[in-house]
């Protein structure tokens, strides 16, 4: 750490919180609960000018993510002071700067489509197209695991702390595995290579090194309880009901007068942004960000940061993973930690019908060992040539 920089920091969140608290005495701005949010962020940045809690979250990652043929991994704490930290180094690309250099040599979104992007991608990389969707896949699924499995969450997950570092072996394949056993992976029955898979699982051929663990969030049980069902709402595109839970999330609706309106008008949000992470591979969280503030504003309804905070991360997860490949969908990812039979007992108690119909299709297609996702895009994209062909 810089030598005086903690007493800096230490004064900056000091101006920070008394703003917070003057914003308290405003109606509207007591809406946006900026106070809770200045103390949590300050909370957390000061944590982050000691380097053994930083130590702590790395030990605490590794232990997450220990395990035979586990893609994701963390620097290791070699050294840790409260102003000192020494890590492994590790080798890899930033999958930031990855999209930049793309970018830079022709591959930009605004001048050519999603799957032109994602091959330009693949070329600067040297990888597979399969390849290419097994790491978008992976970068969306560690979120899902921190989120519904551990109830601990990298704090920062952007594509600037996430490094992508491709293993190529002599005689092996794009995917990592030699290319006779490829082959005869390859050739087996859906549901054979399913089995094959579970008893040896082929080695994808890269890693996901996760950096700057500062940030940690460790999430209650019943916060997490009620974002899964969420989620399951917003990936399964039941935006009504996203919105329905959200609204039952609010520390405070007393103020609101028109509810459902409210509901209605939070939908097409969740909507919007996830047909422009459809569109484009992306999405600008600023616009989301306001444009949920000005409906907090309107209605007068305090919405939970923890909550606003997930679901935004995710549709930015999702959003850089799409990148690597548009046809990657984050409910595809999120299979092993949302879709069980424990869960749809839930959907069906809730009384969801879209979602629990999505998510009995999906069991049924994964026992019968079917790409559920290649059925569901196939679907999706039959209804959008059939929407366009009416609109012409």
């Amino acid at each position: 750490m810089r030598p005086g920089i903690r007493p800096l920091i230490e004064g900056d969140l000091a101006w920070l919180l008394w703003a917070a608290n003057v914003s308290d005495g405003h109606p509207v701005l007591r809406m946006y609960a900026l106070r809770w949010a200045a103390e949590l962020f300050c909370n957390q940045v000061y944590m982050q000018t000691d380097f053994r809690i930083e130590a702590d979250n790395l030990r605490r990652f590794r232990a997450n993510f220990r395990g035979e043929g586990e893609v994701i991994r963390f620097p290791k704490p070699l050294h840790a002071s409260s102003d000192l930290l020494v890590l492994s180094h590790e080798e890899g690309q930033e999958l930031s700067r990855i999209f930049r250099e793309a970018d830079n040599a022709g591959a930009s979104s605004s001048c050519c489509s999603a799957e032109a992007r994602a091959e330009a991608l693949h070329r600067h990389l040297g990888i597979s197209k399969e390849m290419g969707g097994a790491i978008a896949t992976e970068s969306i699924a560690v979120y899902m695991r921190m989120l519904f499995k551990d109830n601990f969450v990298h704090g920062d997950l952007h594509p600037g702390n996430i490094l992508l570092r491709v293993r190529k072996p002599d005689g092996a394949a794009a995917g990592g595995a030699s290319a006779a056993e490829d082959g005869l992976r390859g050739r087996l029955p859906a549901p054979l290579r399913c089995i094959a898979d579970a008893i040896l699982p082929p080695d994808p051929g890269f890693d996901l090194v996760l950096l700057d663990a500062g940030l940690a969030v460790p999430l209650p049980s019943e916060k997490v309880e009620m974002l899964r069902s969420t989620t399951t709402a917003i990936l399964y595109a039941d935006y009504d009901k996203a919105a329905r839970l959200a609204f039952s999330m609010s520390p405070d609706t007393t103020c609101c007068e028109d509810p459902q309106q409210f509901q209605r008008e939070l939908a097409d949000i969740f909507k919007a942004s996830r047909q422009v992470v459809w569109d484009q591979g992306f999405l600008q969280l600023s616009d989301a960000g306001l444009m949920c503030l000005d409906l907090v504003r309107r209605h007068h309804v305090h919405l939970d940061a923890t909550f606003s905070w997930a679901i935004l991360a995710l549709l930015s997860v999702e959003g850089a993973g799409r990148q690597l490949d548009p046809s990657v969908d984050a409910t595809g990812a999120a299979t092993r930690y949302l879709i069980s039979v424990r869960n749809l007992i839930q959907e069906c108690q809730g009384g969801s019908w879209i979602s629990t119909k999505e998510m009995v299709t999906q069991l049924v297609f994964d026992k019968l060992g079917l790409d559920f996702w290649a059925f569901r895009n196939w679907r999706l994209a039959k209804w959008n040539e059939e929407r366009h062909i009416k609109a012409v």
